[in-house]
């Protein structure tokens, strides 16, 4: 009896430190901000890095196109596979007044379409810089921790299955009402009930938008913002503002084509017009990876 005991046990710590030994694997993109204070996003993407690479159960892979460079928007994960995960930051900078300044920092976790698409996060104010970094590896933790649980869960991502069943429901329209942020050049994105609303550009631009939905059973709620309107240069801040005042009388309207997995993120495409690689002063219609998400 004490031998089959023993080689039960020495069977069952076999097993179990075969599963726990095996990381979770991520691709880390960096960090996106629209801040000012470039060599402090650039430390702050660098020791977030550093920081989940010493996550003991954590293997991580530099994403980064170029580490010396902060994202202006949210980077194109496409890449990223089964079973890792896409991993990025945000750092928002807001005042409380004309005099106090705290930060926003907000860390991502995008599981691949494969496993469901959902993208995680947490998210924490500071009122200085030197807090943020000296206290972000908590979040991270709590973030990856949730990671961890739903990929445990039923030997599979129960993000899928949570996914399937936000598909099934019913898709009320109204219930994208509200504002909404994730574009760096975006003051705020509003909708309103009825597929209405606007959204504010930083450089005081207001553009008027359209909201559709359609349900589909395989990849959650199909939504289309649509630019209604007269078109305007100032709808294009990326572009330079010569190129943006020739081209904007003549282009298409600008579109979104979005994923709804979640209540409060929108996640999908943005159709509008790009800055040609090869020639700096043309552009050229194409897509942006866009993250939407309710405050």
């Amino acid at each position: 009896m004490k031998k089959l005991s023993a080689i039960f046990t020495a069977v069952f710590l076999t097993v179990a430190q075969s599963v726990f030994a095996t990381p979770l694997q991520l691709d880390y993109y960096g960090v996106i901000s629209s801040s000012a204070d470039s060599n402090m996003l650039k430390m702050a993407q660098d020791f977030f890095f550093t920081q989940i690479n010493a996550i003991d159960g954590v293997s991580v892979q530099d994403k980064r196109q170029n580490p010396g460079t902060v994202l202006t928007s949210v980077p194109d994960t496409s890449s990223t596979h089964a079973p890792k995960i896409a991993f990025y930051a945000e750092i928002r900078e807001d005042k409380k007044d004309e005099s106090a300044v705290f930060w926003n920092c907000i860390f991502f976790a995008g599981l691949a379409d494969s496993l469901g698409g959902t993208t995680y996060q947490k998210s924490k104010n500071y009122d200085s810089y030197y807090k943020m970094l000296t206290n972000s590896k908590d979040t991270i933790h709590e973030l990856l921790d949730t990671i961890k649980i739903k990929t445990s869960e039923n030997g599979s991502l129960s993000a899928s299955s949570k996914n399937s069943a936000f598909a099934q429901k019913s898709f009320n329209i109204e219930k994208l009402s509200g504002i909404w942020s994730g574009e760096p050049f975006t003051d705020k994105i509003v909708i309103l009930r009825g597929g209405r609303g606007f959204i504010i550009f930083k450089n005081g631009a207001t553009m008027n938008i359209s909201v559709s939905a359609e349900e589909n059973s395989e990849h959650g709620s199909l939504i289309k913002i649509r630019q209604i309107g007269k078109p305007n240069a100032s709808f294009y801040p990326e572009l330079p503002r010569e190129i943006a005042l020739s081209v904007a009388p003549n282009a298409s309207p600008i579109e979104w084509n979005f994923t709804m997995n979640d209540e409060n993120a929108l996640s999908g495409t943005k159709t509008t017009l790009l800055q040609d690689d090869s020639k700096a002063e043309k552009v050229k219609a194409g897509n942006q990876s866009v993250t939407w998400y309710k405050k």
